[in-house]
C-alpha cells in the first residue's frame, strides 16, 4: 500500500512525464532546477515549486512548526503558563 507522499509524488512525475505539468523554475530564487513541495499531500496538484536549498528550507520551517504545536498543546496540558 502506498502512502499519500508516494501517492503526491507519483501523481506528479507521472503529470510531467506525459507533458500534463510543466517543472516551472524556483519560486524564490528562480533555479530552473525544481522540485514540487507538496504543502498537503491530500492534495497532489497543489504544489510549490522550490529548488532543493529552498525545499530543504520549507520543511525545516514546517518541523518547527509542529514542534512548537506540541510544546504548547503539552504546557497547556501541564497547566503551565505559556510564553
Amino acid at each position: 500500500m502506498h502512502t499519500q507522499k508516494e501517492l503526491a509524488r507519483y501523481t506528479i512525475n507521472n503529470a510531467i512525464k506525459l507533458g500534463k505539468l510543466k517543472r516551472l523554475p524556483c519560486e524564490v530564487c528562480g533555479n530552473p532546477k525544481s522540485e514540487a513541495h507538496h504543502p498537503n499531500y491530500s492534495k497532489p496538484f497543489k504544489i510549490k515549486w522550490v529548488c532543493k536549498l529552498h525545499h530543504v528550507g520549507l520543511h525545516s520551517k514546517e518541523h518547527e512548526a509542529q514542534r512548537e504545536i506540541g510544546r504548547q498543546a503539552a504546557l497547556k496540558r501541564w497547566g503551565k503558563k505559556i510564553d
